[in-house]
């Protein structure tokens, strides 16, 4: 396909999709004429905690842990550094063992930089300092935004959030050591401070702490202190 198809295509499935968002966006769903035999729709959209549920009667364990994309999916990790085939088995196996939730973080790199970013980022020096550009900002805030809503309704309807669980070494989610230009030191991922500024300006005490990719039994054991 031609790159100037390419973009026609992709304007037309833009166009498909924010059409419809667009309406929904300008006073939500339509008022059906009077005798039209629909129904009026009641249900919004919300911003915040709204209305308490009784959890308690199913199966569920109503424990969660928020994770590092690439502890579930090495396949978004940077080229030439996964790991593992898949994921990092140990810390899973502990997570299922306690039947703990997962819920998945975004991979900040990917979404920023694209699957196939490098370290070298011309004319920057490194992801980091891509990661830490303005835009780069602009694009990670509404992943921030994501997180902090969903750990605010877990904990309104009973949850325990055990925690989150970053990537040591990680530019963009590492929690006590992140890669610099000269290599690995101590010091948070871009993304991490993000979080853990707006955590703490949302009033939210959520632990955080990172794991090693051939040392997990650190993490898994500051995790299991929390269930």
């Amino acid at each position: 396909m031609q790159k100037a198809e390419m973009i026609a295509r992709r304007s037309l499935l833009q166009g498909s999709v924010a059409a419809p968002l667009a309406v929904a966006g300008r006073g939500g769903s339509r008022q059906p004429a009077p005798g039209s035999g629909f129904r009026e729709q009641k249900t919004r959209l919300v911003e915040g905690p709204q209305v308490k549920r009784d959890f308690t009667k199913d199966g569920r364990s109503r424990r969660v842990v928020f994770a590092a994309h690439c502890m579930l999916n090495q396949n978004a990790r940077h080229v030439d550094c996964a790991d593992f085939p898949a994921m990092m088995k140990p810390m899973l196996t502990a997570l299922q063992a306690k039947e703990i939730g997962v819920i998945q973080l975004p991979c900040p790199e990917l979404m920023a930089l694209g699957l196939g970013r490098d370290r070298d980022v011309p004319p920057l020096e490194t992801i980091r300092e891509a990661l830490e550009l303005p835009e780069a900002h602009a694009r990670l805030m509404p992943y921030v935004d994501q997180v902090v809503y969903q750990i605010r309704e877990y904990l309104f309807q009973g949850f325990r959030v055990l925690g989150i669980l970053g990537k040591n070494g990680s530019p963009s989610c590492g929690v006590e050591t992140t890669f610099y230009s000269s290599g690995q030191g101590p010091g948070e991922g871009v993304f991490v401070r993000l979080l853990k500024e707006r955590l703490k300006a949302e009033g939210l005490d959520i632990g955080i702490k990172g794991i090693e990719d051939h040392r997990q039994q650190e993490a898994i054991e500051w995790l299991l202190k929390r269930v």
